[in-house]
């Protein structure tokens, strides 16, 4: 999180970050679905009450379906928490080099109905240079 959404990583509180279960169950009436996310953590942002969720979900192979899967996935989070959801998209692929979607969107007749954004952090378009002095060792993987 450090080096790749600083914006999070700078305001989050350490002593107050706890993982929780990636497991997210979607019941109606006898059907029952579950999904699993990456990573969830519970964590506090100093000088803000409450807490928010932190998603990161990876993705090793484009995806044209990821943007509406992460607004799903953030759905289901606040459903089951009632907590906010900082969600980010972490892309490992070699291939395609065009930046990835940032924002989901849903309209009807033209009129934009939800329009939800997330971070992208995709690899694959970062300049592993600009990450050699970090300190931070998940960083260094970049010079591979």
């Amino acid at each position: 999180m450090e080096a790749f959404v600083p914006e999070i990583a700078s305001a989050m509180d350490a002593r107050h970050i706890e993982f929780l279960d990636k497991e997210l169950v979607w019941i109606r009436r006898r059907f029952r679905k579950s999904k699993f996310v990456d990573l969830v953590a519970k964590v506090k942002l100093r000088g803000t009450p409450g807490f928010i969720l932190v998603h990161v979900e990876h993705q090793a192979k484009s995806d044209q379906d990821i943007a509406r899967r992460m607004f799903l996935y953030a759905a289901w989070l606040v459903q089951r928490y009632g907590l906010p959801v900082w969600p980010v998209l972490l892309t490992s692929y070699a291939k395609p080099w065009r930046a990835e979607q940032n924002r989901w969107e849903m309209t009807v007749r033209e009129k934009p109905i939800i329009t939800f954004n997330f971070e992208v952090v995709q690899l694959n378009r970062l300049n592993w240079r600009d990450y050699l002095k970090l300190p931070n060792p998940a960083a260094t993987a970049l010079k591979n």
